[in-house]
């Protein structure tokens, strides 16, 4: 049975390995060819790609170059998009500038900001038979590592009254010197040996390395450690500190929903699924509702201008997500039904996924427009520099007053639609009533711990009058096709139809016992603190 090996190293630079290998004993060491490979790290000259999670890698090889990017998954993406790392290959000559990152460029030129070299040289090793594992080795200076042998059982049992004469051990040792270049100077340099094979000949390796300064490593080049603390400095604030100002407050609320509406513009053009688009749309009606919520401490041209753009932003988003809400519920309700009405049915699938085109169509243009650059660089702007009338104001304090307004507005809404014979119209109200209380509730969060708590139920609330809204447009969908498909389209239909005012009647009774949660005296006693 033979253990095989894989272990990585640094060592020093002007190391020479074919000497060393010879120096183990008994081995018979033969160059095995070198290669050499660069990779330029592309970018914005401020470096809002490497900013945003994104690494953009331009490799040059004899067949062509290619873009190799790399998103991290991002704490504004919803869990449904994953939580690995997403990688891009194209060809570069097909995408002068990668299209997935577009948006986060915001019309910034992509240009070379540092260049990664590696040569890397192989040596193939032998160890004959004759050389038992006996053989002395030199004292290593080891250090505890996270980089263990890796074992591999490269062979079966054997009886126990059978000897088999030792193989020769080999192995295969690659030395990696990677270098990274900053306008055409070394940046930054190091030198790692990787050796794999018999695991008795590695270990015998790696122990005169070690003898010899070698030090365990599992990590390659850390390119990024270049370009120092601007590469982590974030592109909007999310964080707030202790002692907040208004106008830290306004930062970090606008910046929370900018960062999200970034990250998921990247997630859409990776289609990565609906719920990026979801999660985009999510992000510029949190903008609006803190526009309006904050508007006492804004400056109001520069709030309308902001707002205008975003009302425009969210009719295409809103578009392409009120098709993926009804293809889903159209789905799910048709497969609750009879095998020969599911048939029937899917023409009404065929119409969903046909207005969906059209608007992920729309969409796509608009976010390749140089309308749609601006307004994310505008976005970006905004949350950094946001125009506020009471900048040194406490943020604990103006908050409260700010808020009071929306949940003032939800309670003299909700209280008057609490009979079950609302109107949908009314309920909707709610709803809409319910979102800006939530949002504003969002913002308060930020510096009274109450507020947190008593959203939890506002959102119960948001959740219940969301699938009866959902249910109602579902409905009103259907009811203007009844007469276009046959009888027994229409069959069909009405089955669905009545699925949808079931569920219409079940919400108008559910969301009366969360509003009631909502609106508890103990629920609401911070507002008034």
């Amino acid at each position: 049975m033979t253990t095989l090996s894989h272990r990585v190293l640094d060592v020093w630079s002007d190391i020479r390995m074919a000497e060393v290998l010879r120096s183990v004993g008994g081995t018979t060491v033969k160059a095995a060819g070198s290669e050499t490979e660069s990779t330029a790290l592309h970018d914005a000259a401020d470096l809002r790609l490497v900013r945003s999670g994104i690494q953009v890698l331009r490799s040059r090889s004899d067949d062509g170059d290619l873009w190799d990017l790399t998103v991290e998954p991002s704490s504004f993406w919803h869990k449904d998009l994953g939580a690995a790392p997403v990688r891009w290959i194209a060809p570069a000559q097909d995408h002068p500038v990668p299209d997935v990152v577009v948006g986060a460029l915001r019309g910034a030129p992509l240009v070379e900001i540092l260049v990664e070299r590696t040569v890397s040289r192989a040596w193939a090793v032998t160890r004959s038979a004759a050389v038992t594992s006996a053989a002395p080795v030199p004292t290593a200076r080891r250090r505890p590592t996270a980089s263990a042998t890796e074992t591999v059982d490269a062979g079966g049992d054997t009886p126990n009254d059978t000897v088999e004469a030792p193989a020769p051990q080999t192995a295969m040792v690659v030395l990696h010197d990677l270098s990274v270049l900053r306008s055409r100077r070394v940046a930054s340099r190091r030198s790692q040996v990787v050796v794999e094979g018999d695991a008795p000949l590695v270990e015998a390796i790696v122990a005169l390395l070690e003898s010899r300064g070698g030090e365990p490593s599992e990590a390659g080049l850390a390119t990024l450690d270049v370009l120092g603390a601007r590469a982590e400095r974030p592109i909007v604030p999310i964080v707030l500190e202790e002692d907040a100002t208004m106008r830290a407050l306004v930062r970090v609320a606008l910046g929370r929903s900018v960062a999200r509406l970034l990250a998921n513009d990247v997630a859409i053009r990776l289609d990565l699924g609906p719920e990026a688009v979801h999660q985009a749309r999510v992000a510029t009606r949190r903008l609006r509702s803190d526009l309006r919520t904050l508007r006492p401490v804004l400056d109001d041209r520069w709030a309308n201008v902001i707002d205008r753009e975003l009302r425009w932003l969210a009719g295409l988003f809103g578009e392409l997500r009120d098709a993926d809400v009804l293809h889903e519920r159209l789905a799910g309700r048709l497969s609750a039904l009879a095998e020969s009405d599911q048939f029937v049915g899917q023409h009404l699938i065929a119409a969903v996924d046909a207005a969906r085109e059209v608007a992920a169509e729309a969409l796509h243009r608009a976010m390749a427009s140089h309308r749609y650059a601006r307004l994310l660089d505008g976005l970006v702007e905004a949350a950094d520099t946001p125009q506020v009338t009471r900048p040194d104001a406490d943020a604990r304090d103006a908050v409260r007053e700010l808020v009071v307004v929306p949940w003032a507005q939800l309670r003299k809404k909700a209280r008057k639609a609490l009979s079950h014979d609302s109107p949908v119209a009314d309920l909707h109200e709610v709803r809409i009533r319910t979102k800006r209380a939530r949002y504003a509730f969002d913002v308060a969060g930020l510096v009274i711990p109450a507020a947190v708590s008593h959203n939890k139920r506002i959102s119960a609330v948001q959740d219940e009058l969301g699938e009866l809204h959902d249910a109602a447009v579902a409905e009103q969908w259907l009811r203007a096709r009844a007469t276009n498909h046959g009888l027994d389209g229409a069959f069909v239909i009405g089955l669905l139809v009545a699925a949808e005012r079931a569920e219409i009647a079940d919400r108008r009774t559910r969301w009366v016992s969360t509003w009631e949660r909502a609106d508890e005296r103990k629920a609401v006693r911070w507002l008034r603190d």
